[in-house]
């Protein structure tokens, strides 16, 4: 099955991003383990991220011109083509259901405290469905413009916490932790958000010029680990390690504390707008490479006549996944780390074929 859409390689670097900012922007991993060294563990989980766009660049660039499914069937054969897309629907399937309700409990905590939580993911996902059926394409142009804004406000927001709320003394002493203690959550941190970056699989295949596909995708990757390494720094650098390790959403009430008169107040606003774009590039992505697994998996037509159905199935699903971000701090620990170990290492041996691959039909 030939790519009917495309998107270019910029748009795929936006969409990169602002999949591995998503709904990691708010939450930080590593701050009760690794302390005042948590950016440390960041930079080693970055580094492993690094690793995987790399290797999802290579077997790609060595298939440029097919699909994913045409890639698999090729490397290990139909049958386990099938089984391996299918675990990669269901994954982005449960993904899909924990960034509706991640996105749903945090406007519910932070914005509209009395609206249900259902309210919020029956819209999101219904409305993120429709912009998804409206093409790839134009999903990739949406997200071109939403991503270089995101970045400014984050941007922005960081000089500003800098500036009024910082202090670096907070961080000091560097390198007190033990390196077991900092190697620990970045395994964590390395599945949530870089680990999850294998469904771009999908979103690569539909690059047209694959020739700096490596460049740009590393590029992309090294541009969120900047912001995803200055999370733990800046909750640390504003209420230091012990008060830092005990939030919820830790980038979020950083930003909160940016106060200067009667009129520079409430900036914490624009950390939500920017949340919110990222979380939802996640999500988009996410649902799309469901649909797309759907339609292999039963030899559907089009994916876009699932999308709308697929958003409604998974309201209820969402709403009942977790209640509160202990317990996804607590599953992301866990659960989510078990789940996406078989997917790392099935990607590791597909990825360790297509080096020895000698198979020229489909690679010109």
């Amino acid at each position: 099955m030939k790519n009917k859409e495309y998107i270019s390689i910029a748009q795929l670097k936006n969409i990169t991003i602002g999949f591995l900012l998503g709904t990691s922007l708010i939450i930080s991993i590593g701050i009760k383990e690794a302390k005042r060294d948590a950016w440390i563990s960041q930079i080693i989980a970055a580094f492993m991220g690094i690793a995987v766009i790399i290797m999802i660049s290579y077997i790609i660039k060595k298939f440029p011109k097919c699909s994913l499914e045409e890639i698999l069937n090729t490397l290990v054969g139909k049958n386990i083509s099938k089984l391996i897309i299918a675990y990669l629907g269901v994954y982005s399937f449960i993904l899909s259901l924990f960034i509706l309700n991640n996105i749903a409990v945090f406007m519910n905590i932070v914005i509209m405290q009395d609206t249900p939580i259902w309210v919020f993911i029956f819209t999101i996902s219904l409305t993120t469905a429709y912009i998804v059926k409206k093409g790839i394409e134009v999903t990739a142009r949406c997200v071109e413009i939403i991503i270089p804004f995101t970045l400014l406000i984050l941007t922005i927001l960081l000089i500003l916490l800098g500036i009024i709320s910082f202090d670096i003394n907070n961080l000091k002493p560097f390198f007190a932790s033990n390196f077991r203690n900092i190697l620990k959550p970045s395994i964590a941190i390395f599945i949530f958000p870089y680990g999850e970056a294998i469904i771009l699989l999908f979103l690569n295949t539909l690059v047209r010029d694959k020739e700096n596909l490596t460049k740009n995708n590393v590029k992309a990757v090294i541009i969120s680990s900047i912001y995803l390494i200055l999370r733990p720094v800046a909750a640390i650098g504003v209420y230091g390690v012990k008060q830092a390790s005990t939030l919820v959403f830790p980038a979020f009430l950083s930003v909160r504390t940016i106060k200067a008169g009667d009129f520079f107040t409430r900036i914490e606003l624009f950390m939500v707008v920017a949340w919110f774009l990222t979380a939802f590039v996640k999500l988009a992505v996410s649902i799309y490479v469901t649909s797309k697994s759907i339609e292999y998996s039963f030899s559907l037509k089009d994916y876009k006549d699932i999308l709308i159905p697929l958003s409604i199935i998974m309201v209820p699903l969402a709403v009942k996944s977790y209640t509160n971000y202990v317990e996804l701090k607590e599953f992301v620990h866990l659960g989510w780390v078990m789940f996406n170990i078989p997917l790392q290492f099935i990607f590791i041996i597909v990825f360790i074929i297509s080096i020895f691959s000698k198979d020229k039909k489909f690679s010109t």
